[in-house]
């Protein structure tokens, strides 16, 4: 993490955005079919949602966000920075992804991370229902039918999450 020479207002204007902040809700849907057969879906929290929810918050606190493009290597990332209006701040950051193949796949790979770094920035979270939480994405995973592709998805998943599978969330 970057920051200005002084964060004597960023850093208590920021803890207190922080603390009023309530988790945004999942409200969308995205249903994945793969590649090797099988499906997939999972729950999130739209870009636009997170600005509508903390853009209110951060100006009551005389703060701002600001994200900038970054590339290197064929990754796409975002530099993530909160400005206080005493002209301090602090930057997260870049948060980089694949950028993909075509200009489609790069502007989803800046609108995640964004997403991701902005939520990451603010300590927020995607708040879901009980449905199994998994991955860096926290992706809802709903696996069909096959015996044994269910059974390697659970052994995946087991490597992977510190939660066993079938642990429920309430």
């Amino acid at each position: 993490m970057n920051q200005s020479e002084s964060v004597v207002k960023v850093s208590p204007a920021l803890i207190a955005a922080i603390a009023e902040l309530k988790n945004p809700a999942a409200s969308a849907r995205a249903d994945v079919q793969m590649k090797q057969g099988g499906r997939y879906s999972y729950q999130y929290v739209p870009l636009p949602a997170i600005t509508d929810l903390v853009r209110p918050v951060l100006n009551n606190h005389e703060l701002a966000v600001l994200q900038e493009t970054v590339s290197e290597q064929g990754r796409i990332g975002v530099v993530t920075r909160i400005v206080h209006v005493s002209g301090e701040w602090l930057e997260m950051g870049p948060l980089f992804l694949p950028s993909g193949n075509t200009a489609q796949e790069g502007g989803s790979a800046i609108t995640y991370a964004r997403r991701y770094a902005l939520t990451a920035a603010l300590f927020l979270a995607a708040a879901r229902g009980k449905r199994m939480l998994i991955d860096i994405g926290r992706v809802d995973v709903e696996v069909r039918r096959d015996p044994k592709r269910l059974e390697a998805y659970k052994l995946a998943v087991d490597a992977r999450s510190p939660f066993p599978t079938g642990t429920r969330f309430r």
